[in-house]
């Protein structure tokens, strides 16, 4: 899979390249968190304080919590053929995602919109690995939420 390097996404004028900005002790680090089950704490506040009624923050938060759960998974990965690289790539971006001193500072007014708009071309490269996990994952989870929350028939009782 080839990776535009070079175009500029949405109104920020940012490209694929401030991904760079990420190093490869914070891609360890978050590659321990997740290997974990789990979100770092830090990363799991930002997205809970990225704003709902915002649909670029939203979007983010969305496509940040769809990118962890499938590198949470090894099953996930390996039915849905991902590459080393596009696990770097998704793990890069949710690295940045976590950086607060990115390429627009996250704490300046608007400095989520570099954030969003690499968020977008990622997931817009990646489409067809994020829809099969999309898929894979709702074939394995709608089945077990139907189960849990099955009422009762009335008069069948299952022996």
């Amino acid at each position: 899979m080839k990776f535009n390097s070079y175009s500029a996404v949405g109104g920020t004028g940012v490209t694929v390249k401030a991904l760079e900005m990420v190093t490869d002790a914070e891609m360890e680090a978050l590659c321990d968190a997740l290997h974990q089950d789990h979100l770092p704490a830090d990363l799991q506040a930002k997205l809970n304080r990225l704003r709902v009624d915002d649909p670029r923050e939203l979007y983010l938060k969305h496509q940040s919590l769809l990118l962890s759960s499938l590198l949470m998974s090894p099953a996930a990965r390996e039915f849905c053929l991902v590459r080393p690289r596009v696990c770097e790539r998704l793990l890069r971006m949710l690295a940045y995602v976590r950086k607060d001193d990115d390429a627009i500072p996250d704490t300046w007014p608007g400095g989520m919109a570099d954030d969003h708009d690499l968020m977008r071309l990622t997931c817009s490269e990646l489409r067809e690995v994020l829809a099969t996990f999309k898929a894979w994952h709702l074939s394995r989870r709608v089945p077990s939420l139907w189960i849990a929350n099955a009422a009762p028939v009335r008069g069948f009782s299952p022996k």
